[in-house]
């Protein structure tokens, strides 16, 4: 595991209000505002990993456009498919979302790959000083992850996550 002596933030939403809109295409501020939510997340910025899990249709996107709304840091989505059940395409995700928080890619996106060794002794250690580049606090968010069954993709995660500078945040949202 990775820094031990940091906490991690973990909200389940088996006691908050299930969102009522039938509107998926509403804007987010339509929706159900999760207000003691967004201010702990909002008080949390020393916490590096934050875990939402819920089942589906309990908002866990929509809070997490709440939480970009409500917060001053850049966020970065990465919303994940089943066709990224794939350490490289996986990767490359990544790579961009950091580009778009400040992080210098393009050293990243051309070692990526899922062949190994290149890939663990490569790959994975880019990707945390990616992670960790950034000159500004951000938040990375990575929906969906319950699509993930491969395990060199939690590896890929494992080591973004192992990059995240303090005042910066990786969330993850599962089922």
């Amino acid at each position: 595991a990775w820094n031990h002596h940091r906490a991690v933030v973990r909200w389940s939403y088996d006691h908050d209000v299930r969102e009522t809109s039938s509107d998926t295409t509403a804007a987010p501020d339509a929706r159900v505002k999760r207000s003691a939510l967004l201010a702990r997340l909002a008080d949390s910025t020393d916490v590096p990993l934050v875990v939402v899990s819920a089942g589906a249709g309990f908002g866990k996107t929509t809070l997490a456009a709440q939480w970009a709304a409500h917060d001053t840091r850049p966020h970065a989505v990465v919303r994940v498919g089943r066709f990224m059940d794939d350490p490289a395409t996986l990767a490359l995700h990544l790579v961009d979302a950091l580009e778009s928080v400040g992080a210098d890619a393009g050293a990243t996106r051309a070692v990526v790959t899922a062949a190994e060794p290149r890939f663990s002794a490569v790959v994975l250690p880019a990707l945390s000083r990616l992670a960790a580049s950034p000159t500004t606090p951000y938040v990375l968010v990575v929906d969906d992850i319950h699509l993930l069954a491969d395990p060199d993709c939690h590896e890929v995660l494992h080591n973004v996550a192992r990059g995240i500078p303090q005042g910066s945040q990786l969330a993850v949202l599962s089922r």
